[in-house]
């Protein structure tokens, strides 16, 4: 995730950049960002986050698994 490249008076607007060839798709978002965000694969996705949140982002990805019935967990700082 890189720095905003762009600001207004309440959000900030982030690009992530996917360099795979699979899609991502987090799920379950903290309070005040985005419930789930797709990462299209070999692509950029924009995401607008509230400047009220000052945590890192916490998300599961759906179609990662890594145990029985328990998917990957990341964070994306910014």
């Amino acid at each position: 995730m890189q720095k905003p490249f762009y600001k207004d008076e309440k959000d900030l607007f982030f690009e992530v950049l996917n360099r795979s060839d699979v899609p991502f798709y987090l799920v379950n978002g903290i309070a005040g960002a985005p419930e789930s965000i797709k990462l299209v694969a070999n692509g950029v996705t924009r995401v607008v986050l509230s400047k009220k949140v000052t945590t890192p982002l916490v998300y599961d990805v759906r179609n990662v698994l890594t145990g029985e019935k328990e998917v990957l967990k990341i964070e994306l700082k910014y």
